[in-house]
């Protein structure tokens, strides 16, 4: 996911960073073992699988910036599930999300 903050949204990028390394595995890996077991895997499997998730930080790709003359870039974030009406449902609370805060450019 690519995210373009607005100016001055009073974002501290560090804290930002810290908060997500601690929020996204607490929130996503229990979820995540929870999907996977109700598609079939055992609970240990789903577990295992779920611990594998890795969430990284890297910065925004030069190459990209330098094509887009440095013009703020659109939000990419894939769902995916065996159960499309699953996704569908998930990337539209994602996008109502996003639409809702204030601190991503629109």
């Amino acid at each position: 996911m690519r995210v373009a903050l607005r100016e001055g949204a009073g974002i501290h990028l560090q804290p930002f960073r810290e908060r997500l390394r601690q929020a996204l595995p607490e929130k996503v890996k229990p979820w995540l073992a929870e999907l996977l077991q109700r598609h079939g895997l055992t609970p240990e499997s789903a577990r295992a699988r779920s611990e594998e998730v890795t969430f990284g930080f890297e910065p925004g790709d030069i190459v990209s910036e330098v094509l887009t003359f440095g013009s703020p870039t659109p939000v990419e974030i894939v769902v995916a599930s065996p159960n499309l009406a699953d996704s569908r449902a998930h990337a539209q609370r994602i996008l109502a999300g996003m639409k809702k805060s204030r601190s991503c450019a629109t």
